[in-house]
């Protein structure tokens, strides 16, 4: 008798303890016409410290956190990271829905001079000589 009630107190402990927590649930796409989802792209609650994982369908989960605002960070490789706001109410879940922006690259340019190209060759031969 006694470990029924114990486990019975254990099942309402849970439920209140899920009760006084809520949910952040969302889709992390890419920013361009197709919409793709970025599967593996890394969502954290910096003020929780919680990272998790997009899925194959660019969902992403986070259970179990206490109410009130947080900022989200949204990094993937080769994207634009992102700053959310997101608001967690008690026993609810947040809906995030974020499309990244591909990060541009800016590269110097090199330009190579036949006058250089020709005394490289020169050196090469010479230090083979």
């Amino acid at each position: 008798m006694f470990r029924v009630v114990l486990v019975f107190a254990l099942i309402l402990g849970q439920l209140a303890f899920s009760q006084s927590t809520g949910s952040i649930y969302g889709r992390i796409t890419d920013g361009n016409a197709t919409g793709e989802p970025l599967l593996f792209a890394n969502v954290s609650v910096k003020d929780a410290r919680i990272t998790v994982q997009t899925d194959l369908y660019g969902n992403f989960e986070i259970t179990g956190v206490q109410p009130g605002s947080y900022h989200l960070e949204i990094n993937y490789l080769g994207y634009e990271p992102k700053k959310v706001a997101v608001e967690v109410k008690s026993g609810e879940v947040a809906l995030v829905e974020e499309a990244l922006q591909v990060m541009s690259l800016q590269t110097e340019s090199l330009l190579l001079s036949e006058a250089n190209a020709t005394e490289i060759k020169v050196a090469d031969k010479t230090a083979k000589d």
